[in-house]
């Protein structure tokens, strides 16, 4: 587990070393005449690599559960090209039988704030932009087979990826693409379940308002 933490660590400090950098390049003054934008949207997160323990008998967070399914909100405030967020998740996993071990349901809901940095002026019908989140994500506890496996957790929650959005007066639908990766969780039932963290590839289609 300590090297996943040191791992998680490291790629924290470059997440905030890289929005402290964008903040500091695209801030300009400008008035935005919308600038405050309330969105909601589903999310639909293939999950692409990380184990769910270690040693002998340990079995990949694909195998042991289906894609993920939920949904979340955000809340931004634009000025010029970037946009500072906050936002809040909810995401579940349906269990599933690998090797012999029956996974029960898997129940995440990750607390962040973010930053988005825009290609395009705020008056444009089009937004388009690359974003990045970092935050906390608790998680429920899990049991397999019937038995303690995982006990509740808040764990790291780093976001990163790109969108599109749509707008027309205030209202606006949006697109969006990326990965995502979630710290490993407390651990209650020795090697087989002291898990990595676990990358996906989240998918969110939404709508929103600003003004």
């Amino acid at each position: 587990m300590g090297d996943y933490m040191r791992q998680e660590l490291k790629i924290f400090i470059a997440l905030v070393a890289f929005m402290t950098a964008t903040v500091s390049t695209t801030v300009y003054a400008g008035a935005v005449e919308r600038p405050v934008t309330i969105q909601v949207f589903g999310n639909l997160n293939p999950i692409l690599y990380g184990d769910t323990g270690s040693g002998s008998g340990s079995v990949d967070y694909a195998d042991a559960f289906n894609t993920g399914l939920g949904g979340g909100a955000e809340i931004s405030y634009r000025f010029g090209r970037f946009s500072a967020l906050f936002g809040a998740q909810y995401q579940s996993y349906d269990g599933d039988t690998y090797g012999g071990l029956s996974f029960d349901n898997y129940h995440v809901i990750p607390l962040y704030l973010g930053g988005k940095l825009h290609f395009l002026p705020s008056n444009s019908w089009w937004d388009l932009y690359v974003k990045l989140d970092a935050g906390a994500a608790y998680t429920d506890s899990l049991k397999v087979n019937g038995q303690p496996f995982w006990d509740e957790s808040w764990v790291p929650f780093f976001d990163f990826g790109g969108g599109a959005a749509y707008t027309y007066n205030g209202w606006r639908v949006f697109l969006e693409l990326g990965g995502q990766m979630l710290g490993a969780p407390d651990h209650n039932a020795g090697a087989i379940s002291d898990a990595e963290a676990v990358w996906s590839l989240p998918v969110r289609f939404g709508f929103g308002y600003s003004f």
